[in-house]
């Protein structure tokens, strides 16, 4: 097995470039940055590269929340920080491996193309929602601000430096670890755990924008009758969607989510040639993350709707399912 395979090597490897880094930080560096960070991005390994950005990032983030008393800071970011870590590997791989002549990883290439797919929908989701305004929160934030998340609000300062700002900025970065294993294994051939890969994420990708559409239509459909006096009946009346993809799955987009960067791992297993890989430890944290938001998710709609739980006891929670029959009253 190659040492590659180990986690140890590659955490020496960034605790070294991060040792190097901070003793750079003398007072005569403020006259050369340029060609300080010039060489940090050339010189260092690439994920020690995207490690100091994503820790860039998190304190920027922290310091914007903190001023503008917004927890979604971070959110607005969820879709653009991993394309933009993707392309810096794929960069990275083409300065590796330039010999006179431009040389481009394959595997790499076909990420990048379905992780700017994957973020360029869930970019104008959340923009049509109205996400990017500058004071729009997620709801739940609210939520968590009057403690019913389970979070004490004596902590929240310290849950939105360590968990909002810096976990979660964390995170964006370790679900791309299999582009960083595919990285360290550039030149390694395509083969059919790749096209299986491509596959799953083809299909994923659909599945989640099919998902996020039919909400977004009954979003709209059931403000404009509200707004238009007309009686709501069905869903409508309801308040919540159990139609099309809705009746198989509660969150048919949240299983497409992770499902989709379950799949991504698999490029890692192409390139490295190894089942069980450290490069899955990003997915595992993702998955962790979407349950306990999923279980706030449903607190507040259940107390928000009365016949959510019927519709609970009738449809599978994630992984689309033949659905029972639910017994509304």
């Amino acid at each position: 097995m190659s040492s590659d395979h180990h986690i140890g090597v590659v955490l020496d490897r960034v605790a070294a470039d991060l040792w190097f880094v901070y003793n750079q930080l003398t007072p005569g560096a403020l006259t050369r940055v340029g060609p300080l960070l010039r060489d940090i991005y050339y010189d260092l390994d690439a994920l020690s590269t995207a490690l100091l950005i994503c820790l860039a990032v998190a304190t920027l983030c922290h310091t914007i929340s903190t001023l503008t008393r917004n927890q979604s800071v971070v959110d607005k970011l969820w879709s653009i920080l991993p394309v933009g870590y993707t392309w810096h590997f794929l960069w990275r791989s083409h300065l590796r491996d330039l010999q006179g002549q431009l040389v481009v990883d394959p595997r790499l290439v076909l990420i990048a193309l379905l992780v700017t797919v994957w973020g360029s929908r869930l970019t104008f989701n959340f923009w049509r929602k109205g996400g990017y305004a500058l004071h729009a929160e997620d709801y739940r934030w609210e939520v968590v601000r009057q403690g019913g998340s389970g979070v004490p609000v004596s902590i929240l300062p310290v849950f939105n430096l360590f968990f909002v700002s810096f976990y979660q900025n964390i995170l964006l970065l370790l679900i791309t670890l299999p582009v960083y294993a595919a990285w360290r294994h550039a030149g390694t051939p395509l083969n059919r755990i790749d096209a299986l890969a491509f596959l799953l994420c083809s299909g994923f990708l659909a599945l989640e924008t099919a998902a996020d559409h039919q909400m977004w239509n009954f979003q709209v459909a059931k403000h404009a009758k509200a707004a238009a006096g007309k009686r709501l009946t069905g869903d409508y009346g309801r308040g919540f969607l159990t139609s099309g993809l809705f009746a198989y799955s509660r969150h048919p987009n949240f299983f497409a989510e992770q499902a989709f960067w379950a799949s991504i791992y698999l490029f890692g297993v192409a390139a490295s040639g190894s089942w069980i890989h450290w490069s899955g430890l990003g997915v595992l944290q993702l998955i962790a993350l979407f349950h306990f938001s999923t279980n706030l998710t449903e607190d507040i709609t259940a107390r928000k709707y009365s016949k959510y739980k019927a519709y609970q006891a009738s449809t599978s929670r994630l992984v689309p399912w033949v659905p029972g029959k639910p017994k509304w009253r």
